[in-house]
């Protein structure tokens, strides 16, 4: 039997999950090259303050922004600041504008399935601004955004609003991510059953797969590969087709 049927609904992570927020080909349109700012030192320090505005003390776009760059250089002008910006807020909403047609016929089909779809995901006021206007956004129950209540992932509170949304046991329902933020880890501790999907994790963080990988009952490639997992887990935990 496909694993899908034994459960009443699916949870999924959104970014490196169902969707990639990659910078643009044109670097003039990334908020780093727009301040001049090195890439790498860009994203550590974006990384470094997350958790703030991850669970949403900082609502602000603009100061977002400007927090991360004044961390670097405090004399950037506010011009550019509002232009990086933008470039961050266009970023996040086409990743969720433009998801993979396979992940959207996928979900689609699993609502066909008549079950419960659900949204955990961490993210900052930026992050989860495309997400009403993304073509899967209709498909779900419920979008827990970690900015809106206050805790994230892997605490157990974000999983349990979802949950009280949904209205399902632990037990009986699926975790899908690319198991950031240890995700998988706590689904797993709360009774979920968990998937880990390395379609864009294994492109810019294979080295982390073994570890996260010892958290999920399965493993798929892209999200497309649900439907064809079976309710019965090899040994060593690999995917298992009909």
């Amino acid at each position: 039997m496909n694993l899908i049927n034994g459960y009443k609904a699916i949870f999924f992570d959104l970014f490196f999950t169902l969707a990639n927020p990659v910078y643009s080909d044109d670097s003039l349109e990334n908020e780093y090259s727009i301040l001049t700012i090195d890439k790498t030192i860009w994203e550590e320090i974006s990384e470094k303050q997350y958790y703030a505005r991850g669970i949403g003390e900082l609502k602000d776009p603009n100061m977002i922004v400007q927090n991360i760059a004044f961390e670097i250089n405090c004399e950037i002008a506010q011009d550019r600041l509002i232009q990086a910006t933008e470039a961050r807020i266009n970023r996040f909403k086409k990743c969720l504008l433009e998801i993979d047609i396979d992940t959207i016929n996928t979900i689609s089909k699993i609502k066909e399935l008549q079950k419960k779809i659900g949204l955990i995901s961490n993210s900052d006021c930026i992050d989860k601004l495309g997400w009403g206007e993304s073509p899967i956004a209709k498909y779900f129950d419920t979008a827990i955004f970690s900015c809106d209540i206050g805790t994230m992932k892997p605490d157990k509170r974000i999983y349990e609003a979802a949950l009280n949304i949904i209205e399902e046991n632990p037990c009986d329902c699926l975790y899908v991510g690319d198991g950031g933020n240890s995700e998988l880890k706590t689904a797993k501790e709360l009774g979920m059953t968990t998937i880990l999907t390395t379609n864009y994790i294994k492109t810019l963080w294979p080295e982390k797969i073994s570890e996260i990988q010892k958290y999920a009952d399965y493993k798929i490639d892209g999200i497309s590969e649900l439907l064809e997992l079976k309710n019965v887990q090899e040994g060593d935990g690999s995917l298992i087709y009909l």
